[in-house]
């Protein structure tokens, strides 16, 4: 085997050595992503907390589901989209909502109108 072949077989080794790496500290990042989401799972659905602690914990949810799916971002807007129906279904969060929906419709409705 000449220097050449030599040199390329080392490269090949190399390669596959990173190959199997990046592979499984892809593996172990998923794990503590996923260790994460169920955390945060916990966290949002503790009544206790305060509203603001539970829309924060869904967002630490929501980073995890998308880190964790990075390799399936389809299934991941999916699991992000039940994650807003949950956060919305919050009586705490769609209350604000409500008023300030209420707010605008008063000022839009009671906004003069210049008939010129």
């Amino acid at each position: 085997m000449g220097p050449l072949c030599l040199a390329k077989e080392i490269r090949s080794l190399q390669l596959r050595d990173q190959d199997v790496q990046a592979t499984r500290a892809l593996s172990d990042a998923k794990v503590r992503f996923r260790d994460a989401r169920r955390k945060a799972t916990e966290a949002f659905c503790n009544e206790a907390l305060s509203t603001s602690d539970r829309v924060l914990a869904m967002q630490f949810r929501v980073m995890a589901i998308l880190l964790e799916k990075a390799d399936n971002p389809a299934e991941a807007l999916e699991t992000c989209r039940v994650c807003l129906e949950e956060l919305n279904s919050m009586s705490t969060v769609q209350a604000p909502v409500v008023q300030k929906l209420d707010s605008a419709i008063h000022r839009i409705n009671h906004y003069p109108v210049d008939k010129h």
